[in-house]
């Protein structure tokens, strides 16, 4: 193998800038340097080893995990599973650790709703510019219908203003704020 074609092979296995600066050569082709990063949401189908593996060598680097869904456990297993896979990826390309980085998406604050007079799963159908009461209340907390919802912000009322919209059941239903 030429002087050229080392170098060439080295360039196409680094993974670090500094490493890709070291190796340049100004007689060499470009290199494909990607300037951007594959992330990809881990779920059920996609948390084995095997399958982070495979989705690493199609270029993911970074393995997001969306904390809406699963436990703490659940996400540390998968954190686990991520890490793993970077260790075969890394034997197999000869490497020390190839950088896969690990995103955390957490929920942001929630306003969250009692009950309805009929249970868990109770239902009510909200119709258009029907009029609904918001309010703090702890007598309504399991006593919610179509015509008066609760919600545990008890802060509500100096936070909004009349044209203001509240959301819904991760906004499927909007309501405007008529007066407060």
């Amino acid at each position: 193998m030429s002087c050229k074609e080392v170098v060439k092979l080295q360039r196409e296995q680094d993974y670090t800038l500094l490493d890709h600066l070291s190796v340049l050569d100004i007689d060499a082709p470009p290199s494909n340097c990607r300037l951007t990063g594959i992330i990809c949401t881990i779920g059920p189908s996609s948390r084995d080893v095997s399958m982070l593996v495979d989705m690493i060598n199609a270029g993911m680097n970074i393995a997001r995990m969306n904390f809406s869904h699963g436990t703490h456990d659940y996400h540390a297993g998968t954190i686990e599973n991520v890490r793993e896979a970077v260790k075969i990826v890394s034997e197999q390309l000869g490497i020390a650790s190839y950088p896969v980085a690990i995103a955390l998406d957490t929920k942001g604050p929630e306003i969250r709703t009692g009950l309805l007079c009929g249970g868990p799963s109770a239902e009510v159908e909200i119709k258009k510019d029907n009029q609904v009461k918001i309010v703090t209340a702890d007598e309504y907390k399991e006593k919610c219908s179509a015509d008066i919802i609760h919600v545990d912000y008890k802060n509500i009322t100096k936070v909004l203003v009349p044209g203001n919209k509240i959301y819904i059941d991760d906004g499927l239903i909007s309501l405007v704020v008529e007066k407060v």
